[in-house]
């Protein structure tokens, strides 16, 4: 190639998006120090993002800024949306997604697993094909030859809150792993994958997904069943862990010693510099789990997540002999993170600590991504559908407040000097209890701002596990001050309500003298 040429674009890629639901970044790939090798293999193949994040927590928003590219204020969806009292039921009309981008490309648009980013409108609204494609799974589990599930059969361990609701937390499930909703999850992927690879008429390797744990038939009795369809294909498959209780059969249940789990290191963490709110349901709502009960339900969720690295593989086997692997950019991430017992919470609700923002992110492109890539730019789940429609060559989402990871991949000269490759803006709304809570992040120092308490300020990099607040400490006036006038940036720059003048943030937030006050 001679100077001054334009590296050729790789044809475009067929597209699989895997997802799950409140995985810690701790607990997958290479961040989980060795026990989840099929996502650590995927990192080593592509890209590993270590500051990947989602702008929000609750399942609903959450995913629905992965489709749409869009932070709450904007698709409107604040709370889960099947709640009595959700804020909204679905996005706001009018708003779109890469999912139809990818359709009007000419992608074949399948989806599998769990939706929760709608009531009314689901999958088909946003460019999916779902119509065929319905999953049952006592279906599968007769083929397995095995009986219903009885939730009596189960042994899982329970907490109360203050009100005397029971929240299970963790334990085992009857059955062998094969029959687990992970095992189910991934056979149904692997359906969906085998049939747009037959409609496709590809070259298949093999006697078919013997890997797989539902199939019986295979790839090359598959082939060939209909029209063969060279469009690309794009598949969005969801699973629903490790998401708690985390119950799991064995193996998994007891491949980790609850004596050998370290608890977090903020567990004790008495909160006395921390909102009303945080140090109120960690006694109410979380109260009654002991330091054994924590260390059984850490040891029983690195289990889960184990698991579902297993069933991804299972996913990524298929891939690989089916000629797919090497055409298909492959993402995984997840809705959210999970608190796993830092500060002595769990779940996720209206915190802003890393535990329950900080995700997996890893990207594999054998075309268009060199194999190990490691990524310390920030980068968020709202970044994967710009990033899809770039390498599809599809049009861009307008309005849209993410940004593709291309440019990043390809190591282009100040692609990671983008506001949002240097900073991290978040935004809560509360799930079960309406909040306002808007965070920013430098690399160095984050700022929570409680517009319902006082704020939370923390150096990540002298005390990752934010321990001491820093937001009223004298010492530290400069630095709250300047990440107040960063938050107020990045309120204009994505359009917050909160960000004008008249109906805002500005009751409660400080504002330095070089940020021009915006008209409600």
């Amino acid at each position: 190639m001679t100077a001054g040429q334009a590296t050729p674009r790789p044809p475009r890629p067929n597209i699989l998006l895997i997802v799950t639901d409140q995985h810690q970044y701790a607990a997958a790939g290479p961040a989980a120090g060795g026990w989840s090798p099929r996502l650590e293999e995927l990192a080593r193949q592509g890209a590993w993002f270590r500051r990947g994040y989602t702008v929000t927590v609750p399942c609903s928003p959450a995913r629905a800024s992965l489709f749409t590219g869009l932070y709450p204020h904007r698709h409107g969806m604040l709370n889960n949306c099947a709640m009595p009292f959700a804020v909204s039921p679905d996005v706001r009309p009018g708003c779109d997604s890469w999912g139809r981008r990818l359709a009007d490309a000419g992608y074949r648009m399948c989806y599998a697993g769990k939706w929760h980013a709608g009531v009314e409108r689901g999958p088909v609204h946003y460019g999916f094909d779902v119509a065929d494609r319905t999953f049952d799974g006592e279906a599968y589990r007769r083929r397995l030859g095995l009986p219903p599930v009885r939730r009596e059969d189960a042994d899982i361990w329970s907490f109360q809150d203050v009100g005397g609701r029971s929240w299970p937390l963790y334990g085992r499930t009857p059955g062998p792993p094969d029959a687990s909703p992970t095992a189910m999850q991934a056979a149904h992927t692997i359906d969906v994958l085998r049939e747009v690879v037959a409609e496709g008429g590809s070259a298949v390797r093999g006697g078919g997904a013997a890997s797989s744990p539902v199939s019986s038939g295979t790839l090359a009795s598959a082939a060939g069943t209909g029209a063969e369809d060279d469009r690309p294909w794009c598949l969005w498959t969801n699973f629903g862990g490790p998401h708690e209780p985390y119950a799991v059969p064995e193996p998994y249940a007891s491949m980790f010693d609850p004596a050998e789990v370290e608890l977090p290191a903020s567990f004790h963490d008495p909160c006395d510099d921390k909102p009303a709110y945080v140090r109120r349901t960690r006694q109410s709502w979380f109260g009654q789990v002991t330091e054994e009960h924590a260390r059984r339900a850490i040891a029983h969720y690195r289990g889960y997540c184990a698991m579902i690295d297993h069933y991804v593989g299972l996913i990524l086997d298929f891939l690989e002999e089916s000629g797919q692997a090497e055409h298909t950019l492959v993402a995984f991430t997840t809705d959210h993170a999970e608190m796993l017992g830092a500060h002595g919470l769990w779940f996720k609700d209206a915190y802003g600590y890393e535990e329950s923002h900080h995700v997996p992110l890893l990207l594999r492109w054998p075309a268009g991504i060199p194999a190990g890539t490691v990524i310390d730019a920030y980068a968020r789940t709202l970044d994967l559908g710009p990033t899809f429609l770039e390498a599809a060559g599809a049009a861009p989402l307008d309005p849209c407040h993410g940004g593709s990871l291309l440019p990043l991949l390809r190591g282009e000269p100040g692609a990671d000097q983008a506001p949002e490759r240097r900073e991290l803006f978040l935004e809560e709304h509360g799930n079960f209890f309406n909040f306002t809570l808007r965070a920013v992040a430098d690399g160095q120092y984050k700022l929570v701002w409680n517009a319902y308490d006082f704020d939370e300020l923390y150096n990540l990099q002298e005390d990752p596990h934010e321990l001491r607040n820093l937001a009223r400490d004298p010492a530290h006036a400069h630095t709250y001050r300047r990440m107040c006038d960063l938050l107020w940036t990045w309120m204009a720059r994505v359009d917050d309500p909160y960000g004008n003048d008249r109906f805002g943030a500005s009751v409660v937030l400080p504002r330095g003298d070089d940020q021009p006050a915006r008209a409600g």
